[in-house]
């Protein structure tokens, strides 16, 4: 039996979360990748199906050894989890993200300011 490739199952539930924890006037972030402007385009409508700011943040990093680095020594979260291989980031096919409100490059900015830099743009909204 082969695998069941569950993404698209998850981006949904993840949605349905996220859509009633908005309505019932939670902030919510959804921290995912969403490499095409289709699921961009989905967390988008949740916002607006309920009313609520949404905000784009295209969080990348430019240098690549870096990134390898952070693909290859990365930990599951969870028991069983198969976290991608470079190989497989590399080849994920990644749309640009031009009407993203907000871009951080982790090559550049600690953790710590990227969430600085976030909630100052949330405060915002």
């Amino acid at each position: 039996m082969e695998p069941v490739d569950l993404a698209d199952a998850g981006y949904a539930a993840a949605q349905v979360m996220a859509k009633a924890a908005l309505s019932q006037g939670y902030l919510v972030i959804a921290d995912c990748v969403n490499p095409i402007a289709l699921t961009r385009e989905q967390w988008r409508k949740v916002s607006q199906d309920v009313g609520v700011a949404h905000l784009d943040i295209a969080v990348t990093c430019s240098d690549p050894v870096q990134h390898r680095c952070r693909v290859e020594t990365r930990k599951p979260d969870v028991s069983g989890q198969n976290l991608p291989t470079w190989d497989a980031v590399e080849q994920r096919c990644f749309e640009p993200f031009p009407q993203a409100s907000l871009s951080i490059d982790t090559a550049e900015t600690t953790v710590d300011d990227a969430v600085e830099i976030i909630w100052r743009q949330i405060k915002v909204l």
